[in-house]
């Protein structure tokens, strides 16, 4: 009997739960299309997806497979989903190690142990470490992804290999499970049959080929990976944990792994030495290795530019000394226990490049030194922001070579790329010869496709002239094609008797790493590619959702860090559905489908419709993606031809999109509008939380008492006096929180500002969150002619709520007209009149803390900096708290069916801040999430600022 390949996975699925497998196993087009791509240029659909629980779902998975009628099914494992050339992309099974196997087995301090599930990502380890002086030492750039699971995969290095070597350096024991559902665990330590039997069959195969292993290859700091037939036997001796560290899932499945740690090097200085050229940069590397860095890294001169794009760009400019300069950087970190010992260290170095004329600057404070390495694991999206549609791709970037052939090694390979006419980005590991190298190519165009093959040949041809290798960081997956040129005639025949020895059938990742009779290696052209699909889209649909195609698959949105703001949807669901990379893909595969016009089209805007219902809009992607993808801004666009093409809006949509036009109709009649809430009307369209209107009160009596003029046509600029500014009062701040209102009038009449205000009005932001972009441009327009006469008469404005105040300089200049001038942010306008400030305002308190709202930490970081100088001005100290989203961005809040959600986030990122003294938001709804949370009250800075005395 045949099965279609989708009701085979239904089948399989149904034997699984009827077995008691307790994870979750996907076979939705959706979740299996999120799982189709990695960080590399491929795209393969699995057939399901599974996310076992424990152990024992995986032994459950493998032996109900093991069925005769599931005997055709293979599986692929799966981690952070980071790799560079499609290790874990499977049209069989995939299994998924990240949803549930997150957990940390068992912790000794005092050995310096840990062990582990394989889903456990990195910096969630070492953030778990960081208490008690420990960490794992290998450090990759995607650490706040990438698994443990993952890393062994790959046998991952990265930053401090010189010193710290590679995973498998550092791996004590494995829980690991063949294919047949059999243990073995080197954790514990006893020998059993099965490792007893394989061990010798190896060390058999191993041992008359030494010679043969050690003459193909050369001793180098990132020795061979995948099989480790180099390292796995030694002096006789079989070392199991070596052969699986770098077999990419091909030989079984690691349920657990036992890590040795390290302790924290106690003192830490990173020196950053400026050259003419990206060339001389490398050049220096032996003469800087020689001093013993724990790491020397380089971007090259495009993605430094790429750099300049980030929001924070000017504060690293400053530090880094290369304003009006173009110069590039290795950035050289040197650690050590002993405050005396690197001092010396650094002396030494320092006299050095002193002696030499180097130009560098030296880096002490662990914040700076974060943030500049931050620009480093940035690289690979960086590399993406190229101009034009040809875009940076990974297929031959991990190439490496001895250091002292590095420079050579990369000379003659920019000759060989610009003899092809290819722009391209490098950057990389000077320390230990590892140079990523990614040719720009736009993989639409077939032609350009046709390139991926002689220039992975070339660039083997290369790095065997210069005594390196292929692969020395981020594994093989398709490129395991090109294992038998590497290992040669006699080595490669060794390797697949290994795999036969292991999974005999090809049960696991077959294709890839060596192959057999029935399944030869896969070939890198048969594989299909993103760029083929993307091809068929429409140049329109291309350049209205460009931000879906721009997502490269970094997969930075799947980090976990807490201070990270993006992306809260993701971080508390776990499912990548609902993180930027999936909803990017959906968004994709809608104008995939609409371009086919096959009858699939309305499935694929419903599947992206409801991956995008649960974004916040925080725009944590906006700023946090290397790529800077803007899910908020792609949801816009979706959602106007969502409700025009497939489903009208309802009630609900029509209620949030015009909330701004509400609640001024509403504050007139508060008795009412408080009344209809008790008598939950809202609730009955699914809307929770609606803000009552706890006094009323005339704004227009209140704002005459202060002496606010109101602005309300260009007419009104000649009856403004000198030094006026003008206040634009978004409905929320304007008529639901007075507070920071009348505390902001207060305190800029009293550093002499003539105040005015626009009374509270249409925004237009909550026109864009729900996708009304013909009302948005007809309001912009209007705000446009109110506005742009004060900008011509040199009148600042300036916003309270900041989401209003990027709103007008972002959404208005991508989806309608820009605004002559751009309004002000309260504390920039306070930075203007800074030397005013300490003349009259005082406070009781020294010390303050800050969370600023998430929009805000992602696209405007200095807005938090500038209010630790405002604060600085009366002798006060700020201390900034980023912390992820509070869950009300948007109307997430707002929504009945995200409730549980949105009281996660608020405890996972707020509550553990919340202890503080004297907690201050500068965000609407981030003040109004904790009065709804804890029914506390916490003020925004502008109402310290003022003081309690003018209270009114």
């Amino acid at each position: 009997m045949h099965f279609h390949p989708t009701d085979i996975a239904d089948i399989f699925k149904t034997a699984l739960i009827q077995n008691g497998f307790a994870g979750d196993f996907h076979i939705d087009h959706a979740t299996r299309l999120v799982n189709a791509t990695d960080n590399s240029i491929y795209e393969v659909l699995p057939l399901a997806v599974a996310q076992p629980r424990d152990v024992q779902d995986i032994q459950l998975l493998l032996n109900v497979a093991n069925q005769k009628q599931f005997s055709h099914l293979y599986f692929g494992p799966r981690g952070g989903g980071t790799g560079t050339n499609g290790q874990s992309l499977t049209d069989g099974i995939v299994i998924d190690f990240s949803r549930f196997m997150t957990r940390i087995l068992e912790f000794n301090p005092k050995e310096q142990t840990i062990t582990v599930e394989p889903g456990v990502i990195l910096s969630d380890l070492n953030r778990t470490l960081q208490p008690h002086g420990l960490f794992f030492a290998p450090h990759v750039s995607t650490a706040d992804r990438a698994t443990i699971g993952g890393m062994i995969a790959t046998d991952a290095a990265g930053k401090g290999s010189l010193i710290y070597g590679k995973t498998a350096d550092h791996l004590l024991g494995l829980h690991f499970i063949l294919v047949d559902g059999q243990e073995i665990n080197t954790i514990l330590n006893n020998t059993t049959l099965v490792i007893n039997k394989l061990a010798q069959k190896i060390s058999t195969l191993l041992m008359p080929v030494q010679d043969e292993i050690a003459a193909r290859f050369p001793p180098i700091k990132r020795p061979l990976s995948g099989y480790n037939i180099r390292q796995c036997y030694q002096n006789n001796h079989f070392d199991f944990n070596y052969l699986i560290a770098g077999s990419e899932g091909t030989l079984g499945i690691i349920a657990a792994a036992k890590l040795k740690l390290l302790p924290i090097p106690k003192h830490k200085i990173l020196l950053v030495v400026h050259y003419a050229s990206f060339l001389e940069a490398l050049e220096d590397a032996q003469f800087l290795i020689q001093f013993q860095p724990l790491a020397i890294e380089v971007i090259d001169e495009k993605i430094q530019k790429s750099a300049q794009t980030l929001p924070n760009w000017p504060t690293i400019e400053k530090w880094l000394n290369l304003r009006n300069k173009n110069t590039i950087s290795n950035f050289v970190e040197f650690v050590a226990d002993s405050e005396d010992v690197l001092k010396n260290k650094i002396n030494l170095v320092t006299a050095a490049l002193i002696a030499k004329s180097a130009h560098f600057v030296m880096i002490s404070d662990h914040h700076k030194i974060n943030q500049l390495w931050t620009i480093r694991s940035l690289a690979v999206g960086l590399a993406s922001k190229m101009s034009g549609r040809a875009k940076p791709v990974a297929f031959v970037e991990d190439a490496i070579v001895p250091p002292q052939y590095l420079a050579a090694f990369v000379a003659e390979l920019q000759q060989e790329l610009d003899k092809r006419q290819l722009n391209y980005a490098m950057y990389g590991h000077v320390d230990v010869g590892c140079i990523h190298v990614r040719p720009a190519l736009n993989l639409q165009q077939e032609n350009d496709r046709q390139k991926i093959r002689p220039i992975t040949e070339m660039v083997i041809q290369l790095v065997t002239k210069h005594q390196g290798i292929l692969w020395g960081e981020h594994g093989k997956g398709f490129r395991g094609e090109f294992v038998p040129v590497v290992f040669g005639p006699i080595l490669y025949p060794i390797l697949c008797e290994i795999k036969k020895f292991f999974d005999p059938h090809n049960r696991f990742n077959p294709g890839k790493l060596t192959s057999s009779n029935t399944i030869p290696l896969t070939k890198i052209e048969s594989v299909p590619m993103r760029g083929q699909f993307d091809q068929i889209i429409e140049t329109s649909a291309q350049k209205k959702f460009s931000g879906a195609l721009l997502c490269n698959g970094n997969a930075a949105c799947f980090n976990q860090e807490p201070s990270n703001v993006m992306c809260p949807s993701y971080k508390v669901t776990k499912n990548r559905i609902h993180s930027p990379k999936g909803r990017a893909m959906l968004i994709k595969e809608w104008l995939r489908e609409k371009a086919k016009n096959k009858g699939q089209e309305s499935q694929a805007a419903e599947n992206a419709f409801n991956a995008l219902s649960g974004c916040l809009g925080c725009k944590g992607c906006a700023g946090k993606c290397p790529t800077q993808v803007s899910i908020p801004d792609l949801r816009t666009a979706f959602l106007e031809e969502y409700h025009r093409r497939y489903k009208k809006r309802n009630l609900r949509d029509l209620a949030l999109g015009y909330i701004e036009s509400i609640l001024p109709l509403a504050a007139s009649i508060p008795r009412t509008w408080n009344f209809i809430q008790q008598k939950k009307i809202m609730p009955s369209l699914g809307l929770v939380n609606i803000p009552l209107f706890k006094k009323p009160y005339s704004l227009r009596h209140l704002l005459k008492k202060l002496n606010v003029v109101i602005y309300s046509h260009p007419k009104n600029i000649k009856n403004l006096p000198a030094n006026s500014v003008v206040i634009f009062a978004d409905v929320f701040t304007g008529l639901l929180n007075k507070a920071v209102l009348i505390a902001t009038i207060q305190t800029l009449q009293k550093i002499g500002y003539n105040v005015a205000i626009i009374y509270p009005r249409v925004s237009g932001k909550a026109f864009i969150v729900g996708g009304l972009i013909t009302q948005f441009k007809k309001n912009s327009r209007q705000l446009a002619k109110l506005l742009n006469p004060l900008f011509s008469a040199a009148i600042p404005v300036v916003a309270l709520e900041n989401t209003i105040t990027l709103m007008l300089r972002d959404e208005m200049n991508k989806f309608s007209m820009p605004l002559k001038g751009e309004v002000l942010t309260l504390a920039e306008l306070l930075m203007l009149s800074q030397h005013k400030l300490n003349s009259f305002l005082s406070v009781n308190i020294a010390q303050y803390y800050l969370l600023p709202h998430c929009t805000e930490q992602a696209i405007l970081p200095s807005e938090a900096q500038r209010w630790q100088n405002v604060f600085a001005s009366f002798g006060a100290t700020l201390e900034i708290k980023n912390v992820g989203c509070c869950g009300m961005a948007g109307a997430y809040g707002h929504l009945k069916e995200q409730q549980e959600n949105s009281a996660d986030l608020f405890k996972m990122h707020w509550v553990p801040e919340l202890s503080n003294t004297v907690i201050l938001a500068t965000g609407f709804s981030c003040r109004a999430q904790v009065e709804i949370q804890l029914g506390k009250k916490i003020l925004h800075p502008i109402e310290v600022i003022r003081g309690k005395d003018n209270e009114k």
